[in-house]
């Protein structure tokens, strides 16, 4: 019989449930009207707030990930260069935290909050 470690999990608790077919459609209509796969992020968000809040980013991911990828790229050749020389120079290491702080800035201001979490959010208990 083979033991498992147990998960590194902040959740230790887990519950289990039971749906008729009926109930398990309704539910299952539900998270797709709040585009949800995960059936424990449902439940756990109905249940502990009484609603579900959909996170919607307010800009266009691709803008995003093109950002993201100019930023990647200027990271990437401070990096070559330092691993050429087998140092880093005062400067290049300045430029690479200005980079993160960019990095930082733009999902920041995609999220729409300070600390990095969405705050743009719909509440709704039934989107039907």
């Amino acid at each position: 019989m083979e033991t498992r470690k147990p998960a590194r999990r902040k959740r230790t608790i887990q519950k289990h449930l039971w749906f008729s077919a009926v109930e398990w459609e309704q539910v299952a209509r539900r998270m797709r009207a709040y585009g949800l796969t995960s059936f424990s992020r449902y439940a756990r968000e109905l249940l502990l707030n009484g609603q579900i809040t959909i996170m919607e980013p307010t800009t266009n991911m691709s803008d995003l990930r093109s950002s993201i990828d100019r930023i990647g790229n200027n990271v990437n050749q401070i990096a070559k260069q330092a691993n050429t020389d087998h140092m880093a120079t005062y400067q290049q290491v300045v430029a690479v935290r200005r980079l993160l702080t960019e990095v930082r800035e733009l999902v920041r201001d995609d999220s729409g909050s300070h600390d990095g979490h969405y705050q743009d959010q719909r509440h709704s208990t039934d989107p039907e």
